[in-house]
């Protein structure tokens, strides 16, 4: 309801207000089977209206997603949010098997009446309280769920985080079917957001242009003085150059890779890998140092 407010959302709201956050998504709705979806991130979802994280335009694709090949799929999503997501993908895609995860601890009451209200509980089952970088865990979740059967799509839309994606994709990838799809959403987020830090702080027409700078400057001095490294840490858009890595290296895993500004899409191969020891430095070689060196490494 109103008054709950996830970590992740009460941390965008402390590090950028709720106003900047609410002017994100301008708030575009549709219904689909009687539930409206108001594309905004606020924690005010019901079994009959969802805010799902999403511009309309990726929205679309999800619609196009769902009216292929991937209705009534086995699917794993990452990142439960709002529950908008979630409740649109049972809608369109009516899918055999839908596990969704967050690592918030709290269940959404708003998608489990939703399940409740549209006998869902067989196919629609949410998992809370799981950080997608637990191997174990997410991988238990997941093959009880399937009872060991193969993933026909993954979507991930958790943390955006380089460690935490790769670590899931490591546990995921391998439980995915030949021919099956493994898409990680906004793969740009940590450019995307050094874009909008340098264009607020370059605006000098801004009415709190001075207040910016000197905020900037004083979050840069408590990183030097606590030994921070948040700036340093890789983006996830590595994850996506060593996945083409994986193609130039001929892996029979890895039989494409994609991406545009939304999604970094992967088809799984047809080539054998071990759920359990499966690595993604496995599967590709960095002959020409189109990589950096991790951070601590």
């Amino acid at each position: 309801m109103a008054d709950r407010i996830p970590e992740n959302l009460a941390l965008l709201y402390g590090a950028f207000s709720k106003e900047a956050i609410d002017r994100i998504l301008p708030g575009d709705s549709f219904t689909v089977d009687g539930v409206e979806f108001v594309c905004k991130y606020s924690p005010e979802s019901t079994p009959t209206k969802f805010h799902i994280v999403k511009p309309i335009d990726l929205v679309n694709r999800y619609r196009a997603l769902c009216a292929q090949e991937w209705r009534h799929a086995g699917i794993v999503e990452l990142g439960i949010a709002e529950g908008g997501s979630t409740a649109l993908l049972a809608l369109l895609a009516r899918p055999e098997h839908l596990v969704a995860v967050d690592i918030e601890p709290e269940p959404l009451d708003a998608l489990d009446r939703f399940i409740t209200d549209r006998g869902l509980q067989d196919s629609v089952r949410p998992f809370y309280g799981l950080d997608q970088g637990d191997h174990e865990q997410l991988a238990a979740v997941v093959d009880g769920a399937f009872a060991g059967a193969s993933v026909d799509l993954v979507i991930d839309d958790a943390s955006h985080q380089y460690e935490l994606t790769r670590s899931s994709f490591e546990t995921l990838f391998p439980r995915l079917r030949p021919g099956g799809m493994y898409v990680v959403e906004d793969w740009n987020a940590a450019h995307a957001m050094r874009i909008a830090v340098r264009r607020a702080l370059q605006n000098k027409e801004a009415p709190d242009y001075e207040q910016r700078r000197a905020s900037f400057r004083e979050a840069r001095q408590e990183a030097g003085r606590t030994g921070r490294r948040d700036g340093l840490e890789a983006p996830l858009s590595r994850l996506a150059v060593e996945l083409l890595l994986a193609c130039a290296g001929l892996s029979d895993a890895v039989e494409s890779v994609s991406v545009d500004r939304h999604w970094l899409t992967v088809i799984r191969g047809a080539g054998e890998l071990d759920r359990d020891s499966f690595r993604l430095a496995d599967v590709y070689w960095d002959f020409f140092g189109n990589l950096p060196p991790l951070v601590g490494s």
